[in-house]
């Protein structure tokens, strides 16, 4: 069961790819760690590609409400005209699969059917495990290679000053090991940012869960 349709993912594809620049395009994907072929060059090939690399994660269906409100935000349009002609575009794909991105000059959200409910929470609840699992492994191993990053660091000093290497030679290594330091650090950062990542996307799609019954009876009544 999947929140939207392959023929609606392809026409969102097309909207947005008359909408958005090609980096504009991989900055909201990569934002969320989708990755991106930014060589199939049509912009509607990319963001298609970018979605069905998504459709092969778990948690696709909760990263994709989050991946078309970020597109419906107001700073994303210089001229509010657009902005609503590309939501009232996206609207005409969504309701093909009973959905509709509620919007105002603050922000958007998608609504969601209320069957969606229960199935979304339980979903969130089996994401969120293999997150954890993921998580920690990934960190677990960058940590390793950071930790033995650093004792080269200080088998290094103890070379030099047991004076078992030149100091060109420590200068040429320092530089070396420097490098692969900082290297490393970054992936740390960019795991600490995954972190921070999945919170926002994990949030959005509780309140999604939580209020889907209410907001999607409401959408019926008006």
């Amino acid at each position: 069961m999947q929140l939207i349709s392959i023929p609606v993912k392809e026409k969102i594809a097309h909207i947005v790819g008359s909408y958005f620049t090609t980096n504009e395009i991989m900055n909201v994907f990569t934002g969320v760690n989708i990755r991106v072929d930014k060589e199939l060059f049509a912009k509607w090939k990319i963001t298609l590609d970018a979605l069905n690399n998504l459709s092969n994660s778990d948690n696709s269906d909760i990263v994709i409400m989050h991946i078309l409100e970020t597109f419906c935000h107001p700073l994303k349009f210089s001229d509010p005209q657009v902005r609503h002609s590309f939501i009232e575009e996206l609207n005409s794909a969504l309701a093909y699969d009973a959905l509709k991105i509620k919007w105002d000059d603050r922000g958007a959200k998608l609504e969601i059917p209320t069957d969606f409910k229960d199935w979304a929470v339980a979903r969130l609840k089996q994401m969120n495990k293999k997150e954890i699992i993921d998580r920690e492994q990934t960190y677990g191993n960058q940590r390793r290679e950071y930790e033995a990053c650093v004792r080269r660091v200080d088998n290094l000093i103890d070379m030099r000053a047991n004076g078992e290497i030149t100091e060109d030679k420590f200068k040429t290594k320092k530089t070396a090991i420097l490098l692969e330091k900082d290297r490393l650090q970054e992936f740390l950062k960019d795991t600490d940012k995954r972190v921070e990542n999945w919170l926002e996307i994990t949030e959005r799609g509780f309140n999604y869960a939580e209020k889907a019954a209410s907001i999607f009876c409401r959408s019926e009544e008006e």
